[in-house]
């Protein structure tokens, strides 16, 4: 912050690597009703929307979002790596008509495989 308050660009280091992928997380119960999230013991992989914590139990409060309460996240040194931590947070996670797509990084590659047919390269 000190760095780019003062015009600097700073070096930036990813320490869980260079790789990272994200789940979104979403359950029909929660488009009209506050949900009840069950954390797993290491929350570093999951990311909240609306959340609140009362007597150490995470809540979302509903937030006009299509039922989308938060997001599992990995990082890792592979894009392997880092899919495979953001899956295992998005299946650990405990919640009421929990939905979200396993599939999402396949259909993703296969996006990219018809970009690059028209020369689209990422």
């Amino acid at each position: 912050i000190w760095s780019l308050a003062n015009c600097e660009m700073p070096k930036l280091r990813c320490e869980g690597g260079e790789y990272g992928a994200e789940i979104v997380l979403m359950s029909p119960w929660h488009e009209e009703n506050e949900l009840h999230v069950g954390m797993p013991k290491n929350m570093e992989n999951i990311v909240l929307k609306n959340a609140v914590k009362r007597n150490g139990e995470y809540y979302c409060i509903p937030n006009d979002n299509a039922g989308i309460f938060g997001s599992a996240i990995g990082s890792g040194r592979t894009l392997k790596e880092a899919i495979n931590k953001a899956l295992d947070a998005a299946k650990e996670i405990d919640v009421f008509q929990k939905d979200f797509k396993e599939n999402v990084f396949e259909e993703a590659q296969a996006t990219v495989e018809n970009g690059r047919r028209f020369g689209i390269h990422i």
